[in-house]
């Protein structure tokens, strides 16, 4: 009878053990699908969200409108090259500089090689200056074309003393220096 009930016992555990292994695979089971669910869930919420984030991209752009006024507002306007040319001699005169205007070509924005294309709502302005005054006005007035509210760029910059008076030596070198500078620039315009 021992042995009866040994055998039963070893019988009993080995069912239990059995019982065990089966539930451990099936609650394992449920935990890798509820896992593969929530990741599945995971990956839809993230393309809900871009969805989301592009249709509030779209609310906003009524909000990039003052953006691009701003961005514009680098650039001149379609009638603004005089105006702004006005405001470089003014500000030369009002610098003590005596400002010639050489030139003002206008060019076509964007195409620099064959593969590249031209923008058709921008054109460069050139203007090539000389401003003859002391250093210190004149490099004011470079700074101030530097400053300007528009995208400015100083092509070329060069600088040659100048002195006013008889041409000897002794007074060269007793005269008050003046400065000449030509000045190369670009500035963008809307067309």
């Amino acid at each position: 009878m021992k042995f009866s009930s040994t055998k039963n016992l070893l019988i009993l555990s080995a069912v239990l053990a059995f019982a065990l292994v089966v539930g451990n695979y099936f609650m394992f089971s449920s935990i890798k699908n509820s896992n593969k669910k929530a990741s599945e869930l995971s990956q839809q919420v993230g393309v809900y969200e871009q969805k989301q984030s592009n249709l509030s991209g779209a609310n906003s752009v009524s909000d990039t409108h003052s953006l691009i006024e701003k961005i514009d507002s680098y650039f001149l306007g379609k009638d603004d090259a005089v105006l702004f040319i006005e405001r470089v001699e003014k500000e030369a005169r009002d610098g003590g500089v005596t400002l010639t205007i050489r030139s003002v070509d206008t060019e076509n924005f964007g195409k620099t090689d064959e593969k590249s294309k031209v923008d058709p709502t921008k054109e460069l302005v050139r203007l090539k200056l000389e401003a003859k005054g002391s250093w210190r006005n004149t490099i004011r007035f470079i700074s101030f074309i530097e400053h300007l509210p528009y995208k400015v760029v100083l092509e070329d910059v060069n600088f040659t003393r100048m002195v006013e008076g008889e041409s000897s030596p002794k007074a060269k070198a007793l005269a008050s220096p003046l400065w000449r500078a030509t000045i190369e620039l670009t500035v963008l315009k809307n067309k």
